[in-house]
């Protein structure tokens, strides 16, 4: 697990959610689920 930061540029906020990293094996590859959002880091 670890923590998302996701910058919106227009609205120049930060986002933060905590995301799980997930093996598909369809894909053979690692894929993030999130598993909470948490809310702008500017909010908090």
């Amino acid at each position: 697990m670890f923590l998302r930061k996701a910058h919106n540029k227009k609205a120049d906020h930060t986002y933060l959610s905590i995301v799980h990293s997930v093996w598909d094996p369809n894909l053979k590859k690692t894929c993030a689920k999130v598993v909470q959002s948490i809310g702008y880091l500017d909010e908090l």
